[in-house]
C-alpha cells in the first residue's frame, strides 16, 4: 500500500561539486509558506569536497534544506531517483544546480496543485526555444485535445527544471548520462491520469538549450540515447499503443534526417 505524503513540494537538486552556483541554487526556491517545502540536495560523489558540510540548515525563506550523497558518480538520473525517494512531500520539483527558480514559482505550483488534482504539471523557461514555441502551439491550437502522450512520443517537451511531477509516479533509468530526463517523463507519463502545462515561465536556465559544454551538445550520443529512452514505451505498451510508437520512429528519425541535412553531426 502507497504512503500517503504529506501535501507540499520538495525541490530536488542533483549536485556535482559547484558548491557556489549550488547555493545560488537552493536560495532561488522561494515561499510564503516554508513548511509546505524542502529541498533535497543530492551529491553525485563530488571529488575533493563534501558538499553537505557547506550547505545551510535551511535557505533565507526558511525552506529546510536536507543533503545526501551517493557512494560513487552514477550520474543526475541516479541522483534524482534517491532525491526523489528521499522526499517527504507529495510532490517534486526538480532544479539542476546551476538553474534558477523564479521568485514566484513555489507558491505558484502550490496554488495551482491545491486547487487542481495533477500528477504532472510544466510549464516554459525564460528564454525563447523551440520547446517553448512547440508547446505554445499544441496547446494553443487544435492538437490540444489530443493526450499528452502524443506529444511526448514525438519528443521530449520540457526541461527538468520545469518539471512538477507527484512523488509516487516512479523513477527514472539510472545511469543513463544523455536523455535520461526523456526516458524518467516516458516512464512516469504512463502512470499520470493528469497532465497540466502552465504558460508561464518560471525557469532560469544557466545555458541554452544544446550549447557547447551542456550534455546536450554531444549531439550524435544523444541521439542514439533517445531511442534507448524510447525503450521505455515498450514497456508501457498498452498506455502508449502502436500510434504512439509509430509517431515516436517517424520524428526520431525525422530528427535524425534533419541533423544530416544541416550537417549538424560535422560541427567541432
Amino acid at each position: 500500500m502507497a504512503i500517503v505524503k504529506t501535501f507540499g513540494i520538495s525541490v530536488v537538486i542533483p549536485a556535482y561539486a559547484r558548491h557556489e552556483a549550488l547555493l545560488e541554487a537552493i536560495e532561488s526556491v522561494v515561499t510564503a509558506t516554508p513548511q509546505q517545502v524542502e529541498i533535497v540536495v543530492v551529491d553525485d560523489c563530488s571529488p575533493h569536497i563534501d558538499l553537505a558540510s557547506l550547505l545551510p540548515r535551511q535557505n533565507a525563506c526558511g525552506v529546510t534544506v536536507r543533503a545526501y550523497r551517493l557512494p560513487r558518480n552514477c550520474g543526475p538520473q541516479s541522483a534524482r531517483n534517491l532525491g526523489v525517494r528521499r522526499a517527504r512531500f507529495s510532490h517534486v520539483s526538480f532544479l539542476d544546480s546551476d538553474d534558477r527558480f523564479t521568485a514566484e514559482k513555489v507558491d505558484c505550483l502550490l496554488q495551482y496543485l491545491q486547487q487542481n488534482a495533477c500528477d504532472i504539471v510544466y510549464h516554459p523557461v525564460d528564454t525563447a526555444t523551440n520547446i517553448n514555441a512547440i508547446n505554445a502551439r499544441w496547446y494553443g491550437g487544435r492538437l490540444a485535445r489530443m493526450p499528452f502522450k502524443y506529444l511526448l512520443s514525438a519528443l521530449n517537451p520540457t526541461y527538468t527544471p520545469c518539471l512538477t511531477v507527484r512523488r509516487d509516479l516512479g523513477l527514472g533509468v539510472p545511469r543513463m548520462r544523455y536523455c535520461e530526463d526523456y526516458a524518467y517523463l516516458l516512464n512516469i507519463a504512463a502512470r499520470a491520469k493528469s497532465v497540466a502545462y502552465l504558460d508561464q515561465p518560471m525557469t532560469t536556465l544557466s545555458r541554452a538549450p544544446g550549447s557547447t559544454g551542456g550534455l546536450s551538445s554531444a549531439l550524435v550520443k544523444m541521439r542514439i540515447n533517445e531511442f534507448r529512452a524510447k525503450k521505455v514505451m515498450l514497456r508501457h505498451w498498452r498506455h502508449y499503443g502502436v500510434s504512439c510508437l509509430l509517431v515516436s520512429i517517424a520524428f526520431g528519425c525525422l530528427r535524425i534526417a534533419s541533423d544530416l541535412v544541416k550537417l549538424r553531426y560535422f560541427r567541432r
